[in-house]
């Protein structure tokens, strides 16, 4: 019973103390002045020649950075009004299927223009960077290890042979290409990204006839 005033006398002292305390003051947000408006035709090109595009149309440079394997890239033409840079660049950002100059199609191709890490893209000086898939090939490289297959007696011809096979039969036009690097046993595959997985199918397989050709462990011996 005698705890009781105690209790009351701390959770008053506690409420004066919370109406005594100021509020912390709301940090105040940074401002940068406005950002370019400008009209943009852009006839297609590089990233670099999209940058000095943007510069003449803005009146400002752009700070993009281009990793040196994609200086190259296309760029699809753009004719754009009343834009900023952050307008134009989430408008080019992409990712599905398109067609290349010759009309093949490419899957899984994208473009990502995305801000630097620590940037505000409010900020005129902001620091974007450039990603993107292979716009002119579509091209990728697998390496596939074919020692245990090659152990079992298993010719790199079989092995091939199985693997084109299977792509003839899906009508595939564009066929990768395959090497074989006798020094490792790897297995180099160059082609389009749709057609990979049937590699790897091939190669579950015979993961399966590798399992059963293994000899079976002796059952255990009693003492």
């Amino acid at each position: 019973m005698r705890s009781f005033p105690i209790l009351l006398l701390f959770s008053f002292l506690a409420v004066l103390d919370l109406r005594g305390a100021e509020p912390s003051a709301p940090k105040p947000e940074e401002t940068f002045p406005p950002l370019p408006v400008y009209n943009l035709n852009f006839a297609g090109g590089t990233p670099g020649q999209l940058v000095a595009a943007i510069k003449t149309a803005s009146g400002k440079p752009v700070n993009l950075v281009i990793g040196e394997e994609l200086a190259s890239v296309r760029i699809p033409p753009v004719q754009v009004n009343q834009v900023t840079t952050p307008m134009l660049f989430g408008a080019l950002n992409f990712e599905g299927s398109r067609l290349t100059d010759n009309g093949q199609r490419l899957e899984n191709y994208h473009t990502d223009f995305r801000i630097a890490a620590g940037s505000n893209p409010k900020d005129p000086n902001a620091i974007w960077c450039f990603r993107s898939s292979d716009f002119r090939t579509g091209v990728i490289a697998r390496f596939f290890l074919l020692t245990k297959y090659l152990e079992l007696g298993l010719s790199v011809d079989d092995i091939t042979t199985a693997i084109q096979t299977a792509w003839k039969m899906t009508g595939a036009e564009d066929l990768p290409k395959l090497s074989y690097h006798k020094e490792t046993n790897l297995l180099i595959v160059v082609g389009p990204t749709p057609e990979m997985p049937i590699v790897e199918s091939v190669l579950r397989e015979l993961d399966k006839f590798h399992e059963a050709r293994q000899p079976s462990s002796p059952p255990p011996t009693k003492t």
